[in-house]
């Protein structure tokens, strides 16, 4: 059976917090504030040039247009055009969307631009401030919905919200390049990170240690291909709805042992940490409601060995988890630059 219990192990397993934008009060004092209350503090900040920017209409169509490549430019108003005040309240509005673990993985992966812009010397193309934020509407009485979206390189948060509830959380995506901080970074060059951190380590090592758990005849029926794909299926598709299930979705649940399954739970938990408290339940009730973890299947793609290309998916009726990590860091280094997303199937953005 699914529960929150497990989650304290991958809370207290989160690495320090990196520090990216400029003044504010701590995550912990940010997550006071209710999303709508954060979000209207935040556009009280905002000059008209900037509310023309920021807001958009509900039904603008670039509400699904998500992708985690370094683009020029997106949608919104990014931390650079904000002053220290105003990146206060995004931070704010951030920490009232998700949880505490979803909150420092946002900024971890935000400073990890700071590493490549060091790396590739480019700090015009990796900057930590070019991340924006999109309201869809604003938070209003009449219960209609509003949505917002926080998007950079390596990051996209998406969430449909009526009053101070969201009703609608993904794609939910992070992203680390590099994987793994490479000897070569110099002591001290970026604050808070060191060589060999791993922001999505317990992710990566989650499926490594089913995988590696299975019998010859389980991985037989879980690893689908040998094949790498080069990245995650999804991105820049809009409201994407995968494949039906089959067999390429690889090993059930059921045909898991209990220690099996409990390592599918870690992968289940971690993927879905990022959401406040409420909403985790309500997707873990909904995985329930659907089997549990027995009519999860879990597919392996790629090499089954750490430093060369592999992923891994987690589906099931109400649930699309997939991690890649197939791309070689900036230093040529393979198998170190890793994605990872979390799809409602027929239910991202919301839309059916």
């Amino acid at each position: 059976m699914l529960t929150l219990r497990p989650l304290a192990v991958i809370l207290s397993a989160a690495t320090a917090c990196f520090a990216v934008w400029a003044g504010g009060v701590g995550a912990q004092d940010e997550r006071a504030a209710a999303p709508s209350v954060a979000a209207d503090a935040f556009l009280q900040t905002l000059d008209p040039d900037q509310l023309k920017t920021a807001v958009l209409p509900p039904a603008d169509p670039s509400r699904l247009d998500w992708h985690f490549i370094p683009k020029p430019t997106r949608k919104g108003l990014p931390l650079k055009e904000m002053s220290d005040e105003q990146r206060t309240a995004a931070r704010t509005l951030l920490a009232a969307l998700i949880s505490a673990t979803g909150y420092e993985r946002a900024e971890q992966v935000m400073t990890l631009e700071s590493v490549v812009a060091l790396l590739e010397k480019d700090p015009v193309k990796r900057d930590p401030l070019k991340y924006y934020f999109t309201l869809f509407g604003r938070p209003n009485d009449a219960g209609e919905p509003w949505a917002v979206s926080v998007e950079g390189h390596h990051l996209s948060l998406n969430f449909l919200m009526k009053g101070n509830e969201a009703i609608a959380s993904t794609p939910l995506f992070y992203g680390a390049n590099p994987a793994t901080v490479p000897d070569t970074l110099p002591k001290g060059a970026v604050a808070g990170v060191e060589a060999g951190d791993r922001i999505l380590s317990d992710a990566e090592d989650a499926g490594f240690k089913l995988l590696d758990s299975l019998t010859d005849a389980q991985r037989k029926v879980a690893h689908v291909d040998p094949a790498l794909p080069r990245e995650i299926r999804s991105a820049g598709k809009g409201a994407w709805t995968p494949p039906a299930m089959s067999e390429q979705d690889g090993l059930r649940g059921v045909k898991m042992t209990p220690p099996q399954r409990e390592n599918l739970e870690q992968i289940v938990l971690w993927h879905l940490a990022p959401l406040p408290e409420a909403e985790r339940a309500e997707k873990l009730a909904a995985l329930e409601q659907a089997g549990g973890l027995r009519e999860l299947r879990f597919a392996w793609l790629g090499a089954t060995e750490p430093g060369v290309g592999h992923a891994y998916r987690v589906r099931g009726p109400s649930l699309l988890i997939e991690f890649v990590n197939s791309q070689p860091d900036s230093f040529g280094n393979p198998a170190n630059h890793a994605h990872a997303v979390v799809h409602t199937p027929d239910g991202d953005f919301g839309v059916e």
